[in-house]
């Protein structure tokens, strides 16, 4: 085990890649794809003639990931070189028809620049992180963006501070084009095609860590896909704005019922699988402890988890499956989707309830002991097995959700709530 701290002093160097044309086949297609663009030329008299036609429809490509690279031949051999040292690209070469064969694409020159995580160069050691080191990202605003394919490691530990102002991993809906991923396509925008997540397992991952005086602005993105390793996730605090309007500072994708995330402050938003709509992720527990309502939290759609409980913030809770418990101690909740809640113990906020299970009741036991519970912001039928309502008010259309069971005095001492007809 080895204790590493991030630096990103390494140089850049272009990558280069080729791949050879290894049969030929007049009834072949032969093609090369970067991300979902590809172009294509039919076998053209040889081997050579072939990779002279493909390096000329890949060089003359006007998408945007295929103007990134400079395409030529040697030979039967078709080769990319990035136009800007640094910035890597992820060509796949491809055949149908016929019985023409191509070679896969292998670096000659493999992308090397101050923003890859995968460079030895970049880390205090001179060496890139392996399973069980702890990595320490912390006084450098130097990004972390290439090189993010690391999920065959498990750190012991993680930690990215609020002293480090770079990001970490890259803005999926805009293309980069250059290597520090600050330069885009403006009139004709596609989205990333390369890894934007650094792809790491961590048993101990903390963000936001501030221990001196000062108030560090921290990173406005932070990408980390943890894998099926299970994490403890805390977040102590983030940058106030994130780098993507409408996104959280800080996402998360995880796989694993053992991952827990505590967030203790969160300004600039903390997101499980709300980067794309197919996202998903499994956790097991979440915890906002901030007593404001600053504090945004998003569960994804995709998301399955166990339990929630909550002093605070404004979050929003939505689920693939499973029946997660709720304990909301203030703050606001806002809960969206197609789930089932086994128990909510409400003891303070606004719980604003609004997931509609396919089947069954939106939740089997209300524990009402302070604070609102509002179902008026959707329209569609629910059912509430079982309410003990201790104090505590609720917003309700009785036409329209339907508690099965009641008990106005579960505790035997008072009742303090009230039942209002629209």
């Amino acid at each position: 085990m080895a204790r590493k701290y991030w630096l990103g002093e390494a140089d850049a160097v272009a990558q280069v890649s080729s791949c050879a044309i290894s049969s030929y086949d007049v009834l072949t297609t032969y093609s090369i794809s970067l991300g979902n663009a590809s172009v294509s030329v039919i076998g053209a008299g040889g081997l050579n003639p072939t990779a002279v036609a493909l390096a000329a429809a890949a060089d003359a490509s006007t998408h945007p990931y295929f103007e990134e690279v400079t395409w030529t031949d040697s030979g039967n051999t078709v080769i990319g070189t990035a136009d800007d040292p640094g910035e890597p690209f992820d060509p796949v070469s491809g055949v149908s028809g016929g019985t023409g064969t191509i070679g896969a694409f292998s670096d000659t020159t493999a992308c090397e620049s101050r923003h890859h995580w995968d460079v030895a160069a970049n880390w205090s050691d001179n060496a890139v992180p392996v399973n069980s080191d702890e990595v320490i990202v912390d006084k450098s605003d130097v990004s972390i963006l290439w090189g993010l394919a690391q999920s065959a490691v498990t750190l012991a530990y993680l930690s990215v501070t609020q002293n480090f102002t770079g990001k970490v991993g890259l803005d999926s809906r805009r293309f980069a084009l250059s290597s520090d991923a600050e330069t885009y396509e403006e009139d004709d925008p596609k989205a990333e095609y390369r890894d934007v997540y650094l792809q790491i397992g961590a048993s101990i991952v903390e963000i936001g860590e501030n221990p001196g005086p000062s108030q560090p602005a921290g990173s406005p993105r932070i990408m980390l896909n943890l894998g099926s390793v299970a994490s403890q996730v805390e977040i102590f605090q983030t940058a106030s704005q994130p780098s993507e309007l409408g996104l959280p500072v800080v996402r998360i994708l995880a796989n694993s019922s053992s991952t827990d995330i505590i967030v203790r402050e969160a300004i600039g938003g903390v997101g499980v699988a709300v980067d794309a709509a197919d996202e998903t992720s499994t956790i097991g527990d979440g915890d906002v402890s901030d007593l404001g309502t600053q504090t945004r939290v998003t569960l994804g759609e995709g998301v399955t988890w166990s339990n929630w409980r909550q002093y605070g913030g404004t979050n929003r809770l939505r689920c693939a499956s499973g029946t997660p418990d709720l304990v909301i101690m203030g703050g606001v909740m806002r809960t969206e989707g197609d789930w089932n809640a086994d128990v909510l113990d409400a003891w303070a906020g606004v719980c604003y309830l609004n997931h509609t299970p396919s089947s069954g009741n939106q939740i089997a036991t209300l524990n009402l002991h302070g604070g609102t519970c509002d179902w008026n912001e959707t329209a569609t039928d629910r059912t509430v097995a079982a309410l003990n309502w201790y104090a505590g008010g609720i917003n309700a259309d009785s036409e329209k959700v339907t508690f099965t069971a009641i008990d106005l005095n579960p505790d035997d001492t008072r009742y303090a709530g009230t039942l209002a007809k629209s």
